[in-house]
């Protein structure tokens, strides 16, 4: 995040490349997400998920996206999955088919999130946030960040 925060990057799954370029265009084609002050210079985005708001932390590297649980609330879980947090090691997570939106007037999709483990909620509370955006986010839109916004193109 030290890096991403200081220059520009583009991500591009897709065609298999992360470029950092302060040339990059970003034209009218993307769509901007101005990003408030966000703790530990993390990229912070808002979504709809289930259809409530959002405000998901972007992790480049979260095989695995989560939400609090009032977002899956009345949902049935499709099963348990592995995961890894360099800070609590392994865990297992109950996990949700979510609609989202990323509301830029793309058509809503489904993925798979996670519910956090305590520790994680802390985090989330202690953040003002309501979960994490992995790497989902990243094989729909080729994802740029440049001075404090974050911009996509699908």
């Amino acid at each position: 995040m030290d890096i991403i925060n200081r220059m520009p990057v583009t991500f591009n799954l897709e065609e298999g490349f992360v470029l950092f370029d302060d040339e990059a265009e970003y034209t009218n084609a993307f769509e901007m997400y101005p990003l408030g002050p966000s703790a530990m210079g993390l990229v912070a985005i808002k979504i709809s998920v289930n259809n409530r708001r959002a405000k998901m932390i972007v992790d480049t590297g979260a095989p695995i996206s989560y939400i609090a649980p009032g977002f899956v609330e009345g949902l049935e879980s499709v099963g348990m999955m592995d995961d890894f947090h360099p800070s609590i090691g392994n865990f297992q997570t109950e996990t949700y088919n979510c609609d989202v939106d990323t509301l830029i007037g793309d058509e809503p999709y489904s993925q798979i999130f996670g519910i956090p483990t305590q520790e994680l909620s802390i985090t989330f509370g202690m953040l003002n946030v309501d979960g994490i955006i992995g790497v989902e986010l990243f094989k729909r839109y080729r994802l740029q960040i440049k001075d404090q916004s974050v911009f996509l193109l699908p």
